[in-house]
This record gives structure tokens, sequence and C-alpha cells, in this order.
């Protein structure tokens, strides 16, 4: 039984509660550190932290190293996973590698590319040859991270919906549309609105997606984020449900990759290494190499029979269930940490 400390954010859809609950359930004693939580609450209290922060003049990164060192000490954990690790400095992680503690990092954006302010900072940066391994996503990061001579582990994402709560939906009425779920950035509203100029009606779920969005738009609905129950329920419900990668994993995978088929969507992605390598293009999911196929391949779904359909969200979640649950990636992680 090993005693894990999870550091990163308690917020309740992180991606650190799934972790823990796998990794108890294989038998260690599991506990999450919320130090993600902690900085955005200071972060966000007010335009004078955001200021100070952003200027240098900050002592908050201070603060949260004596209070996660205090608490580690009390914990006394026998291994240390990461996630991330924007708010821990090299120095803290220097503490506990003389203590003999194991560290582990999973990194669910790139360590070697940035795409934006909450996607890495020079804490991580800085702090990748302190680990005694360095998880990843993406199988172009981990060779990156083997060729400096850092142990790395592939663990995919994977996606998290037990058979009762999937019961509860499996039987969502389909809405013969389009959809995309997620929040915006530039190139994705790009891609939307090239969509869009492309006579493709479509719903989109996130936040501030107005901004991005012509308001005299007729064919385009813009709907707050969903959570929960909601959120499967819309990823499934969608004849076509799309699935845009950023920056940072233009050619592997992100989570709806998984939650997606997982839950019985349809999912019209980019023709990436990892969804060819993971999914069967044409029976489980749909890629696409630029605009003009994408715009084809919706046109090919929403006209398609239903029953058609119904085979496709069929295949798919079979092979999620088969090979992509979280409780199958944790198990990847687990091995890895039980060979340190």
């Amino acid at each position: 039984m090993k005693r894990i400390l999870i550091i990163g954010s308690a917020h309740e859809a992180a991606l650190e509660h799934i972790y823990a609950k796998h990794l108890s359930s294989f038998g260690n004693v599991v506990e999450i550190y919320p130090i993600q939580d902690l900085f955005l609450s200071y972060y966000s209290k007010s335009l004078l932290n955001k200021i100070t922060f952003r200027l240098g003049w900050s002592s908050i990164y201070d603060q949260l190293q004596k209070a996660v060192i205090s608490f580690v000490a009390k914990y006394e954990p026998s291994h240390i996973i990461v996630f991330k690790g924007m708010e821990l400095l090299p120095a803290t992680l220097h503490v506990w590698k003389s203590k003999g503690i194991k560290l582990i990092n999973y990194n669910p954006d790139n360590p070697f590319l940035f795409s934006g302010r909450g996607s890495g900072n020079e804490n991580v940066s800085n702090s990748i040859l302190l680990y005694d391994l360095y998880c990843s996503y993406d199988s172009s990061i981990v060779k990156q991270l083997q060729d400096r001579g850092v142990k790395s582990a592939l663990i995919p994402f994977g996606f998290e919906l037990d058979e009762l709560e999937y019961q509860k939906i499996e039987n969502t009425p389909e809405i013969n549309r389009v959809c995309f779920l997620g929040n915006p950035d530039k190139e994705r509203a790009k891609f939307i609105n090239s969509l869009i100029n492309m006579h493709i009606d479509i719903d989109l779920y996130g936040s501030n997606w107005s901004r991005y969005i012509p308001s005299n738009s007729n064919s385009v609905n813009i709907y707050p984020p969903v959570y929960g129950l909601d959120f499967w329920k819309t990823l499934r419900r969608y004849a076509v449900q799309l699935n845009l990668m950023r920056i940072h994993n233009l050619n592997s995978h992100n989570m709806r990759s998984f939650d997606i088929p997982g839950v019985g969507g349809i999912m019209l992605a980019p023709r990436t290494a990892d969804h060819q390598l993971y999914f069967e293009e044409g029976k489980e999911v749909f890629l696409f190499k630029d605009i003009e196929e994408c715009v084809k391949s919706i046109q090919e779904l929403l006209s398609m029979h239903k029953d058609m359909r119904t085979a496709i969200r069929s295949a798919a979640r079979n092979k999620s269930v088969l090979h992509y649950t979280y409780k199958k990636q944790v198990e990847l992680l687990a091995v890895q940490i039980n060979a340190l």
C-alpha cells in the first residue's frame, strides 16, 4: 500500500478526483491537496492581486510553498503526483526529493509549448528534470522527455461514465444538428465561423462564444457550459459532435476524443495520428483533414439513416468501454509507479 498525495485541483470536475478514486480502489491511501484552487482564489479575489502577481510583486507562491510543505510533512506521503505543477517552485520539489519521496508529474498540457496563461509557466519548465516519472497523453511529448533523459510514460486521456449514469441518457432523443462543446479561442472561432459561412448550422456550448460569433448569425445557437449528466447528454444526443484540437495537441488527442465516443456520441474530429490509432475511421469515428472535408462529412452524417448512426454510436461506445475508461488509464500509471 502506498501513501499518495495528489497536488493539483479539487474542483468537482477536476481530473484529479478520477485519479484519486481509482488509485484508492487499487489499495492506496490517497489525498488531494488543492494548490491550484488556492492560487486561483487569491488571483481572482481582486484586480490588485492580478496586477501585483503579473508584475512579479506578489508573495503568493512563497505562501503556497510554505503551506504545501507543511501539509506534506504531516501527511508523510511515499509518492506525490503533481498535475501540471504551475504553482510549485522547483525548490519545493527539491525538498521532497531529498526526503526520498517519489515525484510523479501528470501533465494534461504540453510542458514545452504553452498555448495560454493557464497551460504552463517557468515552474513547469524548470521542474521537468526533478521528477522520477513524467507522464503525458502525447507520444511525441513522451519522446521529447525521454530524449532529455527523463523517465516518461504515455498515459492517454480516457472517459469516466459509469453504467448507471449511461443508462439514464442512453435513450436521449437525437438532434439532427452539429454541436461543439468547449470554450472558444481564436483558432476554434475561425473554424466555426468558416463552417457558418459554408451554411452549416451549429449549436455551441461554452463560455464567451458570443464574443467570437457574429450577432446577426441565424445559424448558430449559443448555450452556457454544461456539467454532470447534462454534459454527457449533450455529447450524446447530437447527430454530429465536432471536436477541435488546440495548438498543443494538433496531431494527438484531447479529452473529448474519448468523452464523445465513450458516451456513444458521433465524433467528427481532425485526422490526427492518435485518432487514427485509437479508433476505426468511418465505423467508430469520423475524421477530416480540412474544412472542406469536414463540411462533406457533416452533410453525409446529417443525411444518414438514423439506424446507421445508431450502429456508429454502438461501435464507438463498445470500443471505448473495452479500452479507454479512466480506470484502465490509471492502471497504466499504477504499473509505472510500482516500477519506481
